[in-house]
């Protein structure tokens, strides 16, 4: 079946719209309205980064955005995990400091291990 620009549709496209199970995939979709089309404008580099992350998640784009939208999925910028990633390191040096029976890391390690030496 073409669609309005000429190219073909395949039916399994137009299966993921409907409400309900997914011919020959097994899976059933977990919302309780079926899907609609929408436009979105995207960059090429902006698509090609929501395919591979889509791709990471192991589903469509269309079931990231869902995801996204529905806040079933957290997207965080880099800042956001660096401070997260920072502040679990401090929570486990923290750990390590209220028990005594710890080994202490040697200084000079901790610089290496943090890139810093």
């Amino acid at each position: 079946m073409p669609n309005k620009r000429g190219g073909k549709i395949s039916p399994n496209s137009l299966d993921n719209l409907k409400l309900g199970r997914r011919k020959g995939h097994g899976r059933t979709q977990d919302y309780e309205q079926p899907k609609k089309k929408h436009g979105i404008s995207v960059t090429d580099d902006g698509w090609k980064g929501l395919e591979s992350l889509a791709t990471q998640a192991e589903v469509s784009v269309s079931e990231f955005l869902e995801r996204v939208g529905r806040g079933l999925l957290c997207v965080i910028d880099a800042e956001q995990l660096e401070l997260i990633e920072d502040r679990l390191d401090l929570e486990e040096a923290e750990h390590r400091l209220a028990d005594p029976a710890e080994v202490p890391v040697p200084y000079e390690q901790v610089r290496q291990e943090l890139g810093l030496t």
